[in-house]
C-alpha cells in the first residue's frame, strides 16, 4: 500500500470567505488499494468538539492571552495542593 497527501479540499476553502480553524487529515482507501490522505479544514463545530489528530491554528494574540490567563490562574490556586489548571486537554 502507497500513501498520498492531497489538499485539494484545503486548497478550494482558501478561496472561501470562512474562518481558517485548522485541518484535520481524513483516510480514504482508493479501489487499487492504495491510501490517500485528504487534507480537510477544520469548522466552528470542530473545534469546539475536536477529534484526536485535528490540528488547531492560533494566532500569537491568541498565544499571549493564553499565557497570561494560565498564569492568573495558576496564581489562584498556588496555596491549594489540590487544584490543578489545565490547558489544551479535552474533558467530557
Amino acid at each position: 500500500m502507497s500513501a498520498a497527501l492531497t489538499d485539494q479540499a484545503n486548497a478550494a476553502s482558501a478561496t472561501e470567505a470562512a474562518p481558517f480553524y485548522g485541518w484535520r487529515f481524513i483516510r480514504r482507501e482508493l479501489p487499487d488499494g492504495t491510501v490517500e490522505w485528504d487534507q480537510v479544514p477544520l469548522t466552528y463545530e470542530d473545534v469546539l468538539h475536536p477529534e484526536e489528530g485535528d490540528q488547531v491554528t492560533q494566532s500569537s494574540l491568541h498565544q499571549r492571552r493564553w499565557h497570561y490567563l494560565r498564569e492568573v490562574f495558576e496564581r489562584q490556586v498556588a496555596d491549594d495542593p489540590t487544584a490543578v489548571v489545565l490547558d489544551d486537554v479535552r474533558i467530557e
